[in-house]
């Protein structure tokens, strides 16, 4: 269930209600894709003198509101049907025709049909009334086609009177990608502004360019409002895209690129940076945009802006305008206000919404819900300004906090339940809040939405919320001011905010966006992350419970965050949580236990292996302590310890680990169980990173075939296993079938993640490294930069995966050659690596592996036999005599010594690795053949004369 146009949301009951106030004209019936249709006509009756009901409840299809909708046409005169083929089939605009018809055999003209698109099949109870043709018309002439085709007779439609905001209003203009809020039917004024934004927009654009204006002014006077309008106004001068971003912090913004990068079928993985890199770039190649950052409160947030067209941002900044040109917005003149107040209460006198505008101080927020409360009300202006000098406070600044308690005042009388649904999400982060209706039988599925009530309920409840003014609705959010957020939640009595406080968490705990692993569910939790945020910083008091299911949708919050590559927001969140939960639950509760394996996942990531090891520790500790050897966390915290040790370096330990645990999970949940699969797929790492090539293999071929099977050949754990087989292949000699396997694992990790996500830019260094083995050095060295420049900038200059890529890269520029800068950067990734892994990690030694063959490329001979003899030694000890990676380093100490004339010990070291190789790799390896080849050098050179 979600709010939207389209279902209607005045729930006007047969007995009227304390306040309600009159029928209105039109209700506007539609389907969600007409709803700027729906919007345009609701402008054009309402500057015409009409009233109109359009803001409604957007019905899942399938369920039956029949009584909702008929209470719902009770309040209105006639029924305007926006007819489309997409109104004719959804469930929901065939109930409101039903009721409409009925309506309709007891008063005639009650139906109004409006035609905005071609319909091959119109029902049949449709063909006896007259329509409304407005397909193919321009926008003057659709307008006085339907202001004459619903005027009464002796009523002449006021067509000459009608200030239409832009043609772009028009829906035939209007771009496909967009995200605008609802359009404020009521906005009033401004025309100046409005005029001097568009000039300014206009000056800097231009090809390759971005044009950026900013808005600025204090909470409350119309600076979201105005851009809201320019957008609709101008909305045919930005074919490409119009995007809100909702942009007080990092989450909200990251929140809207996210969704800008679905609506342009982009990849969503690689976290913000790289999805608003990737938005950015798509907005440059494209042209003619706009976006709209909304209350900024950071300027620093606004970097990578793309070029070819414009931005436009709010704040309250005072700063703005030292940096770029800035419109300063004030309260309404006073004529403005005026009128605002009797375009809302049309039998208004001039003199009565003059002393309403002083009262108020002439803020547009403040004006706007005197409007709305003398319209929904029917409370006369001397009884209202009565109220609101009662509730007026020494030294206010304006009057919005005393129209803001009288209309909560209102609430509470009217409808209880809405004013605790206000006070619960005043809670909340001041960005769009995604609500929703209880799952019915009809509609059960899994929504990233909080749950308000039933269907019918919810849609009174949030009707009672917006006609106040007190909220907006936009789509399937529900946006409150900044500052009635913050008056709101003033008003919540001391000894009840404890309360209000749990059940706003209880009702967060109704959201499922489902599991925040899969990609497909990030734009979900990106809408829900603030909030959760939010909350979570509120949870100071260690006697505050969190309920059970908030806790669990903290914890998806976290692994979202992680999986999606926000680590540094991921770390933040989840040592908070760990910390809050360890005194609130103790340290040894599942959910706090659950809370220290996220933070140790997010410490791997970002590249603290040391002290994710301690806490993996810790976790396994009280795990088994607590839950038992056997028990699947207990198990999970194993498999998780196993990774850190064996990238810190300790691999005997780490096999020992994964082989027991697998060995457990095996017995007790099955071969085919995912816990089971990711410890098969650890443990034949663990077996290669000891040489135990084949054996990994085997386990690695049956691993992927379960996961293709069981998860589909896209899924993130499926493209592990692909990308952990095609390493296998290569260390075996099978170096095009590992360069098929890693080419399509990088196609799809891209497709899947985006090009800058780790698991992504790890596919890239392995296809990298199989393109330099097979001889395609250029396009190795190519695509090895690019890995290396954006791990740098994902992970940073110091991260294991990042020096990984560094690595690779000097191999390639030696291979072509580039001795010098190869030397370089191997020094200063051997540097990094001994100062953060230690002397002894097989990752330090790889790195002075390689910086010794760059010294003796370069002549330097005594100084790589030095390195070499010293890597080898340490290789054998921690490695063993057989293992690739000492073999290699034997190999690379025999040509040294064959080169600085020792050619009997170079033979006696060639023709041991020879035979070692023979027996582990087999006599068609290409390591294999290469000692074969040095062997056949080293007795060359022991044969001549010259070297001896």
């Amino acid at each position: 269930m979600a709010l939207r146009t389209g279902v209607p949301a005045v729930p006007i009951s047969s007995v009227p209600r304390p306040g309600a106030f009159a029928k209105r004209d039109f209700f506007v019936s539609h389907a969600g894709p007409d709803s700027d249709w729906a919007e345009w006509i609701a402008k054009t009756l309402v500057d015409a003198g009409y009233s109109v009901e359009l803001d409604v409840w957007d019905w899942a299809a399938g369920t039956n509101f029949v009584a909702a909708m008929e209470r719902a046409l009770d309040g209105a005169r006639r029924m305007i049907a926006v007819m489309s083929p997409a109104y004719f089939e959804r469930t929901w605009t065939r109930v409101e025709r039903f009721a409409a018809f009925a309506v309709a055999a007891e008063s005639d003209g009650f139906l109004v049909p409006v035609l905005v698109a071609t319909c091959e099949e119109v029902p049949r109870l449709f063909h006896p009334l007259i329509w409304i043709e407005l397909v193919g018309l321009t926008e003057p002439a659709a307008r006085v086609k339907l202001l004459d085709g619903v005027a009464p007779a002796g009523r002449k439609a006021t067509t000459g009177q009608i200030t239409f905001p832009g043609a772009a209003a028009f829906p035939g203009g209007l771009t496909a990608v967009r995200n605008l809020p609802a359009r404020n039917l009521f906005f009033t004024g401004r025309q100046p502004h409005l005029e001097r934004l568009a000039g300014r927009l206009s000056e800097d654009g231009g090809t390759g360019r971005v044009a950026i204006s900013a808005v600025r002014g204090v909470g409350g006077v119309g600076k979201s409002q105005l851009a809201l309008e320019y957008a609709w106004r101008h909305a045919d001068a930005y074919p490409t895209a119009i995007w809100w971003l909702n942009a007080e912090d990092p989450a909200g913004l990251a929140a809207g690129m996210l969704e800008l990068a679905v609506a342009f079928a982009l990849v969503t993985d690689g976290g913000p940076r790289a999805v608003r890199r990737r938005v950015g770039a798509e907005l440059g190649r494209r042209g003619d945009f706009l976006l709209i950052y909304d209350n900024v409160e950071d300027l620093d947030l606004l970097e990578d802006l793309p070029a070819g067209g414009h931005i436009l941002l709010t704040t309250r900044l005072p700063t703005v305008a030292e940096q770029m040109p800035t419109l300063s917005l004030e309260v309404f003149p006073r004529s403005e206000a005026v009128q605002l107040l009797r375009r809302r209460v049309p039998d208004l006198s001039a003199a009565d919404a003059d002393r309403l505008a002083v009262a108020v101080g002439d803020l547009p927020l403040a004006v706007a819900q005197a409007g709305a409360y003398l319209a929904d009300t029917g409370t006369t202006p001397t009884a209202y300004l009565t109220e609101l000098a009662a509730r007026q406070e020494v030294n206010e600044p304006d009057g919005l906090r005393s129209t803001v308690t009288t209309a909560l005042v209102e609430l509470a009388d009217r409808d209880p339940a809405a004013l605790g649904l206000l006070r619960q999400l005043a809670y909340l982060a001041p960005e769009p809040i995604p609500l929703t209706a209880h799952a019915t039988a009809e509609a059960n599925t899994s929504v990233g939405g909080l749950a308000v009530a039933d269907p019918a309920t919810t849609s009174e409840i949030i009707d009672a919320i917006t006609r106040l003014d007190l909220a907006r609705r936009s789509g399937t959010h529900l946006l409150l001011h900044r500052r009635v957020r913050t008056l709101i939640a003033d008003t919540i009595p001391a000894d009840r905010r404890r309360s209000v406080l749990t059940r706003t968490l209880r009702m967060m705990a109704t959201s499922h966006p489902g599991d925040p692993v899969i990609p497909a569910h990030w734009a979900a939790y990106a809408d829900l992350t603030p909030h959760v945020t939010a909350l979570s910083d509120l949870l100071h008091d260690p006697q505050m419970s969190e309920p059970p299911g908030f806790r669990r949708l903290l914890l998806d919050v976290c692994r979202y965050l992680s999986s999606s590559g926000q680590y540094q927001q991921a770390h933040q969140l989840a040592s908070r949580t760990r910390t809050r939960w360890t005194t609130a639950l103790g340290p040894d509760h599942p959910d706090t236990l659950s809370s220290a394996s996220n933070v140790a996942i997010d410490l791997a990531a970002l590249g603290d292996n040391q002290a994710a090891r301690a806490l993996d520790e810790d976790t396994l500790t009280r795990r088994r302590r607590v839950l038992g050897d056997d028990n699947p966390e207990t198990l999970r915290s194993a498999h998780g310890l196993s990774i850190r040790l064996a990238a810190l370096g300790d691999l005997h330990a780490a096999r020992t680990l994964t082989e027991d645990t697998h060995t457990r999970l095996h017995r007790l949940l099955g071969p085919d169980d995912p816990d089971t699969l990711r410890s098969a797929n650890s443990l034949a790492i663990r077996l290669a990173a000891l040489g135990e090539l084949k054996a990994a293999r085997t386990l690695d071929e049956d691993t992927l075939t379960r996961r293709r099977r069981a998860l589909g050949d896209d899924h993130p754990e499926t493209l592990t296993s692909a990308s952990n087989l095609a390493i296998r292949l290569a260390a075996l000699g099978e170096i095009q079938a590992a360069r098929i396997l890693d080419e399509d694992t990088l196609q799809r990790r891209r497709r899947v993640f985006g090009d800058s996500h780790p698991e992504t830019l790890r596919s890239a260094n392995n296809l990298a490294v199989r393109l330099a083995a097979l001889g395609e050095l250029q396009a190795a060295r190519a695509l090895a930069e690019d890995t290396l420049t954006r791990r740098r900038r994902v992970l940073g200059d110091n991260h294991p995966e990042t020096l990984r890529s560094a690595n690779n890269l000097a191999v390639r520029l030696a291979a072509l050659g580039e001795l010098e800068a190869a030397r370089a950067l191997n020094e200063d990734t051997l540097t990094r690596r001994r100062r953060l892994l230690g002397d002894d990690h097989p990752d330090t030694l790889t790195s002075a592996h390689f910086l010794a063959t760059d010294l003796a490329a370069l002549g330097q001979l005594q100084a790589a036999h030095t390195l070499n003899e010293d890597t080898l030694t340490r290789r054998r000890r921690l490695l063993g005599e057989d293992h690739p990676d000492t073999l290699t380093s034997a190999n690379s100490l025999a040509s040294d010594l064959s080169a600085l004339g020792e050619h009997q010990a170079a033979q006696t070291l060639a023709e041991d690795t020879l035979t070692r190789r023979r027996r582990i790799l087999g006599d068609d390896h290409p390591d294999t053949h290469q000692s074969e080849q040095l062997l056949r050098e080293v007795q060359e050179h022991g044969r001549r004369p010259a070297d001896r």
